[in-house]
């Protein structure tokens, strides 16, 4: 940015605009410091003096001279040492500030020095006026660049300048152009205005763009109404050509004034008039024509006037016309008028009142276009649904509604919703009257009922119901009774049910196999109500037939069936009996019996031959007819359980489980028979894998586990014991006398048995190697004492192989050269002659 080394802090705008961009009559506030500190270098420093000459700061008197002012001079001026020196413009010699273009520094008052440091207002010239005051072509210019210097003067003479200039330049402005038009439009309550500037010649046609009305730099409107309640005025940006408000009054005229504006002040302004539509008249003729339980039909005669006569929708963007209704439905409580009347006006009083507690609730209706029929004579029929039955409703502000919004509001409608169709729960009779429960009387505001009371001929085995969905053939009597009950004639019975009662010497008689129909309906202030559905019942042609229904109660308490006694006793439940005793016993054996029966169902549902022992036993106690096929069941479950208990080994007990799994055994019964399938299984594997092991402790120990177990290997397992405990014994016993047959007898046996104690076989297989390599050294030695033939030799060689355990076959060879050397010996020795000892030797030696 660039950094002006000057003698002024800054330059303000009164108008709080901090800018050198300053408009024509525009008055600036310029704040000058000739000592001190300046507001962007310390003391001491330099400055420039006639923008050449460097100086120290700070400017003393003698410098300033007698006058010193700060003047506005074009951009441009130059200092020049020729002629004494001065200022110049361009060419020419620039020797003095017009008296409007500068502003002398003041002087104090007592001392009649300059101050040292201050602030001058000074406004900015016209620019037309000075366009040819400084050189041809200024009159085309839109805007012209000067500059703020602190000018040396003596007796208004120029002598110099300190300091460097401040460049400002001043812009010329327009007033701005009138609008070319102005057009409003209406729609309801919202007004749009549009508008355009007027290109227009003058001033503009001599200066460039800048300069003619075309710098717009807001738009101002004004707004009048007819009711002269004041003026509003609205600013809206320079680019704004159009414009919407959305609180117009309705029925009043307006007046609409824009014009453009700019810092040279209002252009010439535009305006236009209009008038809203009036909101519509109140409808007429609100009555109600027919109330339903949750709807009611409603008419009214549509407004004679809709507000546009006197407008004609001259202003209006579409024609005017009624496009909804609307009121406010009241629900009445249990107040009086007086009542109804004080909350109406506490409603009256405005919508904003915190104090609602004691205000009957409010609903707003509305019926969009579309939604009521309009007839040729202007008579309006709409529809109201969603009420509650039997209520009183207060119909209260029903409006039409235009484009101004709602209109006058008609009078007050009062109207009641009729009750619902009641709804028999149950008929009765008692002490000489017959009692109709309702599920529902209707409403609260019920004042009376009618009942119509007649009789069909209903098929075989035809009960008790509350509707029309029984099939049923009309009777050959068609007689009927209608009474007219009031509402005191409603009370509450034991049960929580209201009934209505009727003199039961006032039914028509039924006939055999007939049943009395009963309809009613309720009534109140808004009419009378749907006739509820027939309801279907025998009790009074019961009660009519008393002694039949107790024969009937006898007949099936000696039966002892369940389901005829239980239909026996609601059949008969509402007849008033002389005797109540069969009714007591038929009750209490209906109890013993269905207690009877569910113990005996869920028995037969859990399949447990204990328990449905049991509840045979029960039953037959209770004489429980058709018992049969739960026998039948018993007898099934116990043979497969005795089949269970009994099954030996595994496959037949496997058998027998999926026979309890079939016959629906209990969990808890087939959980432990399969337990003791799942520990035969694995006593029979672990007597295989004993048996494949070879050795007596592990099969003794898993032959032990299968006891009393009839497993299938369970023979071949004693077997392989004995022949395993056999092989062991030799074992054992080869080894203690080491025998050479013996060790092999006994490493024979142990390889037909499979025996695998391999440490014993080890051993005895060691010794037999041992004692037979003995047994071939004892043989070899015998033979070559016995090819050596000295009878010494011989003899101990004979007895190292009888030692050595060679057979005996084989030392009688050697027994027998023994014994022939000896005597050979013995004759050599036992010789007396040399004749015999030659002989003897000779034989010897031969």
């Amino acid at each position: 940015p660039l950094v002006i080394r000057s003698l002024f802090a800054n330059i303000c705008d009164v108008m709080a605009v901090a800018s050198t961009h300053l408009y024509p009559g525009q008055a600036c506030v310029i704040r000058y410091r000739l000592q001190g500190r300046s507001s962007f270098l310390p003391a001491p420093h330099e400055v420039q003096r006639n923008d050449r000459e460097p100086m120290q700061w700070a400017a003393s008197g003698k410098i300033l001279g007698d006058t010193p002012f700060i003047g506005l001079v074009p951009r441009g001026i130059t200092w020049s040492t020729g002629g004494g020196g001065g200022f110049y413009l361009g060419s020419k010699a620039f020797t003095q500030v017009d008296n409007n273009m500068r502003v002398d520094l003041p002087r104090d008052a007592g001392t009649g020095t300059v101050p040292p440091f201050g602030c001058v207002e000074f406004v900015m010239p016209s620019l037309l006026r000075m366009m040819s005051q400084y050189g041809a072509g200024g009159s085309q210019r839109l805007h012209r660049d000067y500059e703020l210097r602190v000018f040396c003067s003596t007796k208004s003479k120029i002598t110099g300048c300190v300091g460097e200039p401040l460049p400002v330049t001043v812009v010329h402005e327009g007033r701005p152009p009138q609008l070319e038009s102005l057009q409003a439009s209406i729609d309801g309550r919202s007004a749009t205005l549009r508008w355009s500037p007027l290109q227009v010649g003058g001033i503009g046609s001599v200066l460039s763009s800048s300069a003619t009305g075309g710098n717009i730099t807001r738009v101002r409107l004004h707004m009048t109404s007819g009711d002269h309640k004041g003026e509003r005025t609205f600013t809206l940006d320079a680019e704004a050509t159009e414009w919407e408000t959305h609180d117009l009054v309705a029925d009043t005229d307006y007046e609409f004034r824009v014009r453009f504006e700019n810092s040279a002040g209002p252009g010439r302004e535009a305006a236009v008039r209009c008038r809203t539509n009036a909101c519509c008249e109140a409808p007429s003729n609100l009555a109600c024509v027919f109330s339903g339980t949750t709807h009611v039909n409603l008419k009214w005669s549509r407004p004679r006037r809709i507000g546009n006569e006197h407008t004609r929708d001259q202003f209006q963007r579409k024609k005017e016309a009624i496009v909804c209704y609307d009121a406010a439905l009241v629900v009445d409580g249990d107040e009086d008028d007086s009542g109804r009347e004080a909350s109406r006006s506490r409603r009256q009083k405005g919508a904003d009142s915190d104090d609602d507690d004691d205000v009957a609730p409010v609903r707003q209706c509305h019926w969009a276009k579309g939604s009521w029929k309009e007839d040729a004579d202007g008579t309006i029929q709409a529809k109201l649904e969603h009420l509650r039955p039997d209520t009183r409703y207060t119909l209260e502000g029903l409006c039409a509604s235009n484009s101004m919004g709602r209109g006058l509001s008609s009078r007050i409608l009062v109207f009641w919703t009729v009750p619902q169709a009641p709804k028999i729960a149950s008929v009765r009779v008692r002490h000489g009257s017959v009692l109709i429960a309702l599920a529902h009387t209707g409403g609260v505001s019920v004042q009376a009922y009618s009942v119509v009371v007649g009789k069909c001929a209903a098929e075989e085995g035809a009960r008790e119901h509350g509707g029309g969905d029984q099939e049923r053939r009309p009777s050959t009597d068609d007689s009927t009774a209608t009474f007219d009950l009031p509402r005191s004639n409603l009370a509450v019975a034991a049960e929580g049910f209201a009934e209505l009662s009727i003199p039961f010497v006032a039914m028509p008689l039924a006939h055999l196999g007939e049943s009395h129909t009963f309809q009613l309906k309720a009534v109140n202030a808004g009419g009378w109500s749907e006739r509820s559905k027939p309801y279907e019942s025998m009790a009074v042609a019961r009660q009519q037939g008393a002694d039949q229904a107790q024969a009937a109660l006898i007949r099936a308490i000696e039966a002892r069936r369940i389901e005829l006694l239980a239909q026996t006793l609601d059949e008969v439940r509402d007849i008033e009996f002389s005797d109540s005793r069969y009714v007591d016993e038929a009750t209490a054996l209906l109890e013993e019996l269905q207690a009877a029966s569910d113990a005996l169902r869920n028995a037969v549902q859990a399949r447990d031959p204990e328990p449905l022992r049991n509840a045979l036993q029960l039953a037959e106690e209770a004489r429980l007819p058709e018992l049969g096929s739960e026998v039948e069941l018993l007898r099934m479950l116990e043979r497969v359980l005795e089949s269970l208990v009994a099954a030996p080994g595994i496959d037949p007990l496997r058998r027998a489980l999926k026979a309890g799994i079939e016959a629906g055994l209990p969990v808890h019964i087939l959980s432990d028979f399969k337990e003791r399938l799942r520990m035969r299984e694995e006593a029979q594997h672990g007597l295989e894998t004993a048996m494949k092991v070879a050795r007596v402790p592990s099969l003794v120990a898993a032959l032990e586990t299968a006891e009393g177990m009839d497993l299938p290997s369970e023979e071949a397992a004693r077997t392989c014991l004995e022949a395993l405990r056999s092989s062991e014994t030799l074992l054992h016993s080869a080894l203690k006398s080491q025998l050479i047959p013996d060790l092999v007898a006994a490493l024979a046996s142990a390889r037909r048995s499979g025996l695998r104690e391999d440490e014993l076989i080890l051993e005895a297989t060691t010794a037999l190697k041992t004692l037979q390599s003995d047994q071939v050294a004892a043989r070899e030695e015998l033979k070559a004492a016995m090819e050596e033939r000295d009878p010494v030799v011989l003899e101990t060689a004979l007895e190292t192989a009888r030692d050595a355990q060679v057979l005996e076959d084989e030392l009688a060879e050697g027994e027998v050269l023994l014994d022939e050397l000896t005597d050979l010996v013995d004759a050599v020795e036992a010789a007396e002659g040399i004749e015999e000892r030659q002989v003897a030797l000779e034989a010897a030696r031969l």
